[in-house]
């Protein structure tokens, strides 16, 4: 009768050597995808924010009639981020209509971005 093998429990060296080699080329490439994504998510949520901003005021301008008068800027600070807008009010080539047109210029990733939404309002004067 042979004598009884050792317990062999436990990983080899290569094998050490193999998952540490693994996990060397991964971690980087996912620190890189975690960062990557944090951009996006903050971009996202900055230019949404800018449509809602410029959303509200164009609505607000067409409900009170505000959009006769001059052209308006001003700043709004939102979660820390301040979005400076523009309301402009342009004569439409069709006579009796405007176009009223809000900008929103907010910072970027070292970038000033605009978000520009226009409707057109019908001159009852």
């Amino acid at each position: 009768m042979s004598p009884p093998l050792p317990n062999r429990n436990g990983f080899t060296f290569a094998e050490i050597l193999a998952a540490m080699l693994f996990l060397a080329v991964l971690v980087p490439v996912l620190s890189q995808a975690v960062g990557l994504a944090s951009r996006l998510s903050s971009a996202s949520v900055r230019r949404e924010a800018a449509v809602r901003i410029a959303e509200n005021l164009l609505e607000e301008a067409v409900a009170t009639g505000e959009w006769h008068s001059s052209d308006n800027t001003d700043e709004i600070t939102e979660n820390g981020t301040t979005y400076t807008w523009e309301r402009i009010n342009t004569v439409w080539t069709e006579s009796g209509m405007n176009a009223v047109t809000v900008t929103v210029t907010f910072p970027l990733q070292g970038q000033e971005q605009q978000v520009e939404l226009s409707t057109l309002v019908e001159d009852e004067s």
